[in-house]
This record gives structure tokens, sequence and C-alpha cells, in this order.
């Protein structure tokens, strides 16, 4: 097994391979390993019985046919769904069980919770800690996972949920407003305004900005990256420069860049000099 420091340059399959099966899936999974991965990347929840299920919403409405927030299920409950071609919701035992010795493993993690029973597993498991890969868009999440156990490799994904800009706030209100509105008119389905307000146009719009502001962006990322003791930094590929890899590169972090599915736009960034690529379609890497 390849250790996660020699390493190159990465080739990530985003959800294992979603552009070709079921984000998040055990059959997703199999598909990336199959077109030659070096590390998975996934999404986990805690379930209402504290079980850690891997999915990328904290709902399960828009990837299997059920509805519901994910710590508001059973496993039993939500393993009874579907998640697209018949496939179940897996257990992150499950794919650690898959993954072990054939890839590596990007675990992502939003919750100081959903932390605090990860570490739980992993010092159950016998999954290599030098093939793991843990990383949250939380600095405090981050911290508290480096604290616990510091063999453990952490990457900040850069992202405009933490200390998200007036715009997202706005947005958010205004979408609040629509779902009191929804209550008096039930037949109203707003959902999809949500989603498109906030991802992709929200991480575009916020891509922008900190690409107007380059430099102060720069200037954030080394700053954390450094007194925050991380050793990966998870990027927008559309804030993605030479001056911020040489300058992470200085400093002895890795850059991984998400997510990119043109063949062209790999090309460049692998010239560049990033570190990895999350991918849909893992093969194009």
């Amino acid at each position: 097994m390849t250790n996660y420091n020699m390493t190159p340059f990465l080739k990530i399959g985003h959800r294992g391979a979603c552009g070709y099966e079921p984000e998040n899936t055990l059959r997703s999974f199999k598909k990336a390993l199959a077109l030659g991965v070096d590390m998975i990347e996934l999404d986990i929840w805690l379930t209402k019985d504290n079980r850690i299920v891997v999915i990328h919403d904290i709902t399960v409405n828009r990837t299997t046919n059920g509805k519901g927030r994910v710590d508001e299920l059973t496993l039993e409950e939500i393993k009874k769904l579907d998640a697209g071609q018949g496939e179940a919701v897996p257990l992150l035992s499950e794919v650690m069980d898959l993954v072990k010795g054939r890839a590596q493993l990007n675990i992502e993690i939003k919750t100081k919770d959903v932390a605090e029973r990860l570490i739980v597993e992993l010092k159950q498991s016998n999954f290599p800690l030098a093939d793991l890969l843990i990383s949250s868009n939380y600095l405090e999440t981050i911290q508290y996972l480096k604290d616990q156990m510091p063999e453990l490799k952490v990457a900040w994904v850069f992202k405009a949920i933490e200390n998200p800009p007036f715009y997202l706030k706005v947005i958010k209100w205004i979408f609040f407003i629509l779902v009191f509105i929804r209550k008096i008119f039930p037949f109203l389905k707003l959902d999809w305004l949500y989603r498109s307000l906030t991802f992709p146009i929200g991480q575009l719009i916020w891509g922008m900005l900190m690409t107007g502001i380059l430099p102060l962006t720069n200037f954030l990322i080394i700053e954390k990256l450094l007194n925050k003791k991380i050793d990966t930094i998870c990027i927008y590929y559309f804030i993605v420069n030479k001056i911020l890899i040489k300058r992470i590169h200085k400093y002895n972090k890795k850059i991984i860049v998400w997510t990119v599915n043109q063949p062209r736009l790999i090309k460049k960034l692998k010239h560049w000099g990033v570190d990895g690529i999350f991918c849909n379609y893992p093969d194009r890497l």
C-alpha cells in the first residue's frame, strides 16, 4: 500500500465514481476501485441510534427514495431505503472493509458529534491510519480530531460554510421565510430554490469573491494551515492558482482540488502541481 506522504499525485474518486454509479454507495466505491483510484472520498453522518453512515446530505431526500433527516432515522430505517439501483446506504465500517489495502480513504465530516463517534470507530478499526485523510470545512472540528488523535492526517475544506459571507446569510433567511409561507400553501415546492441559490451558484459567487481578493485569500489559507496544524487543504478549483500552490508546498503542505471533471482543466491543474483532484469520473485522471 502506497503511503499518503509518498504519493506524487492522488487520483481521487469523488463519492466513489459518482459520475457512473449512485454516489456514496458500495456500488460506486467498487467502480472507483476498478478504475484504479488512489483515494476514495466520502461523507458521513450519524443516525438516530449513533451509527455512522455514508451519505452526503443531512437528509436522505436527494439521494434515496426516502425522506427525513439522517439523525432522526435509525440505521434499520435508513438501510431499508434505496440509494440508487437497489443500493443501500452503507455503514462507514462496510466501506472501510471494502477499501482497506486497496486505496486510501478521505472521510469528510461536518459536525463535532460525528467526529467524536468517528474517533471511537477508528480506534476499534484495523484500517491503517496512514491511508486515512479526515477532512472538514469546520476548523474547530479538525482541531478536535487532531487533539484526540495526533497521528491522524487532517484536511481543511475551504468553503463558504464556515463564517459564510453576507449574501449566503440573506439567501438562507429568504429561504426560511419561504418555508414559512409553504406551511400556509403546502403545494409550493421550494427545495430546488434553496439548492440552486446556495450551490453551485452560491459556491461560484463565493469563488469569484475569493478570487477578487486573492492576496487576502492566500494569506488566510496559509495562516490557517500553519496555526491549526492542518496537513492538507481541499479547495474549489476556481480559486486555485500557481502562486497558492507554490506557497502551500513551501510549507510542506498538500493541496487537493475539487470537483474537476473536465479533461483540459484536469491537465492544467496537474501541470500546476496540485497534489490530487476529486473527480466524478476517476478514469479521466
